[in-house]
């Protein structure tokens, strides 16, 4: 029975008219009507689809005629009609209340009625889409019902444009600037713009239709402001043609995008804001093309307020707060022409480079115009000509970078920063003043070498090898720091840094080792780069490496190795076992008196302080001074004081 009825259906599908022949199919919800000759008039609902189930009818080429009563009471939303059409009947689309969409594509008139063909529906509900406004009038469609445009290549449909306003873009491949032209020549406003899936040659950015990956305008919509974001470089034929209703164009491009044919010939009284151009004279010379093709009003122009904080291109972050830029973030620091402009104008004194920070690219603060830098030790390469055009600002220097061509000016003012336990760098500039940062805590002791000469900072002793007999090592006072020789250091007050004597140079040698004078038998060696020393001699238990270190006071520690780094001293003397001999036959206990250094150090003023200390052998000694132990003013121990003046605890005692 079913076989019966199919069949039955296939053959109520030919509909045979005067010198016509028409089929349809349903598939999918979509009608499709096919054949040659005019469809012929059918009677209320005898239309041999009437009652099934579609939404979308497409009538295919060689259709002359839509029929009386065709589609009435369907249920279709859209239906496209061929240019074979030409006439269309009374009461075609009759009840046809869920009709949205009709596509023409026609160029010659269409004989009809069109009242009657869309009787008691709301016109003004229907979106009628055509090839042209004069195809529109021509075909006779006339303005009651609700116009639309469609552009096509062949049949290939490019955009839609309702009667609401909404213009959607079909397909891109075939988009070219002032193809949406028509639009406006309907008299329809474009008040929302949307893509079909899957396109991928045209963008929407900000509700603006955008072509060659978002840097060139297609089309605006018609509303009171439009923003034209910082990736456009042009704005095509007609982008703004229709867009009566816009007042405020937000402009991000620095410099003015190229301007197509009558691109603002419908736009009057337009107010520009600028918001990366900061005043009238740049924004003539930058969007000069604007100003020279249209007269823009001055008094509705707006300029930005320049950014005092953001990102630079490369990444870092910057920020300026009363005239000091600070940059923070890790890698090479960079910066474009349009940034340092805008610092420029901002008025930027002082530069603070972040710590992260590892180098400078070449023109970073190219004619910049601040007056000083600051540069962290993390940095280890400037480019060419990163500072050029900065004059006389000072620089100072915490990482000892060799500057080469970094366009610093000869009237500029050096300062170097020295970082504690940094190695030294060779550099051959000269500078006003180099400083090496570091803490000398109060009360404590140590060993320094600085390659520059510097004085004795207040709250601080230095002291260098006088002489060396009996156990007894003297150390003199000096106010005077002479580079690249060693010193031993004490404190009563915290000192934080030690600055050179005015301009100078780093005066040091690659090898960065230095020597004192040899004092019998014992020379203390600085060093500005990480090392690790050795004994030169070994006897039994013994070295001749000693280290003076912070432990009781200051102590001398024999080691076999030991790392030393920038900016300290290690000591080569006697070894152990020359100074106390019998440690290797006896072994090695701190308790036995015959270990003991009198150190003695001699201040300026003729001051003596003796230190009687243990010496071990293990690197990690708690020495402890030898209370109650009298000396003579030679250093001499003596074991039962008569009456006459001695030193006990580092003090003068007279005894009696």
């Amino acid at each position: 029975m079913k076989k019966i009825l199919s069949l039955f259906m296939l053959v109520m599908c030919i509909a045979v008219g005067a010198n016509a022949q028409i089929t349809h199919t349903i598939e999918n919800g979509v009608l499709t009507i096919a054949g040659t000759g005019a469809m012929p008039n059918y009677a209320k609902g005898g239309a041999p689809w009437y009652g099934q189930s579609f939404t979308t009818v497409v009538i295919e080429a060689g259709v002359t005629s839509i029929g009386e009563y065709a589609f009435y009471a369907a249920g279709l939303a859209d239906i496209t009609i061929p240019s074979s059409v030409n006439a269309i009947g009374d009461r075609a689309f009759e009840k046809c209340t869920a009709l949205k969409n009709v596509y023409w594509l026609g160029t010659s008139k269409v004989t009809m009625t069109v009242a009657k063909v869309f009787y008691g529906l709301s016109q003004g509900d229907i979106n009628v889409y055509v090839l042209s406004l004069d195809n529109f009038i021509s075909g006779g469609w006339g303005f009651s019902v609700g116009m639309g445009q469609l552009a096509c290549n062949g049949n290939e449909i490019l955009w839609t444009l309702s009667k609401t306003g909404v213009l959607e873009v079909w397909s891109d491949g075939a988009v070219v600037d002032g193809n949406f032209k028509g639009a406006s020549d309907l008299g329809l406003s474009v008040n929302t713009i949307t893509l079909k899936d899957g396109l991928s040659d045209v963008t929407l950015v900000d509700d603006l239709l955008l072509s060659n990956n978002s840097t060139n305008v297609l089309l605006v919509p018609n509303k009171s402001t439009c923003v034209i974001p910082s990736t456009v470089e042009s704005v095509g034929d007609y982008a703004f043609y229709g867009a009566y209703m816009m007042t405020n164009l937000v402009l991000y491009p620095v410099s003015g995008p190229s301007l197509g044919v009558s691109v603002f010939d419908d736009v009057t009284g337009l107010a520009l804001e600028f918001k990366t151009i900061y005043n009238k004279a740049d924004a003539e010379t930058n969007y000069a093309e604007w100003f020279d093709k249209y007269d823009f009003d001055e008094s509705k122009m707006i300029f930005g307020e320049r950014p005092k904080s953001g990102t630079l291109e490369s990444g870092f972050v910057w920020e300026v707060n009363n005239g000091k830029l600070e940059i923070s973030g890790s890698g090479i620091l960079s910066a474009t022409d349009a940034e340092i402009m805008n610092w420029n104008a901002l008025g930027v004194t002082d530069v603070a480079v972040g710590d992260a920070v590892t180098g400078i690219s070449e023109h970073t603060f190219y004619n910049l115009g601040a007056t000083s830098f600051t540069i962290p030790a993390s940095v280890t390469v400037i480019g060419t000509n990163a500072f050029f055009g900065n004059g006389s600002a000072t620089y100072n220097f915490n990482s000892n970078v060799a500057l080469g061509t970094s366009g610093i000016s000869e009237d500029a003012t050096l300062n170097l920063v020295l970082a504690d336990g940094k190695e030294l760098v060779a550099n051959a500039n000269s500078f006003n003043e180099i400083t090496l940062n570091r803490t000398f805590a109060a009360g404590a002791t140590g060993t320094v070498i600085l390659p520059f000469d510097a004085t004795v900072p207040n709250g601080m002793k230095v002291y260098s090898f006088k002489s060396y007999n009996n156990k007894v090592i003297q150390f003199a006072e000096t106010h005077q720091l002479n580079a690249n020789i060693p010193y031993i250091w004490k404190t009563d007050a915290t000192v934080s840094s030690i600055s050179s004597n005015g301009k100078t140079a780093l005066s040091f040698n690659q090898d960065g080792v230095y020597a004192s004078t040899e004092v019998d038998g014992w020379t203390m060696y600085g060093v500005y780069s990480n090392k690790t020393v050795a004994p030169t001699t070994s006897t039994g238990l013994g070295s001749n490496l000693w280290i003076y270190k912070n432990q009781k006071g200051g102590q001398f520690v024999n080691y076999d190795k030991i790392n030393v780094t920038p900016y300290r001293a290690y000591i080569y003397g006697p070894t152990y076992d020359e100074i106390f001999p019998g440690s290797s036959a006896n072994g090695i206990n701190a308790s036995f008196p015959e270990r003991s250094l009198s150190i003695e150090f001699i201040d300026k003023d003729g001051t003596t302080t003796i230190e009687d200390v243990l010496v071990d052998r293990d690197g990690n000694l708690n020495f402890t001074s030898q209370d109650g132990v009298y000396y003579d003013l030679s250093g001499r121990r003596v074991e039962n004081p008569t009456s006459g003046i001695y030193i006990v605890n580092g003090k003068k005692v007279l005894v009696k």
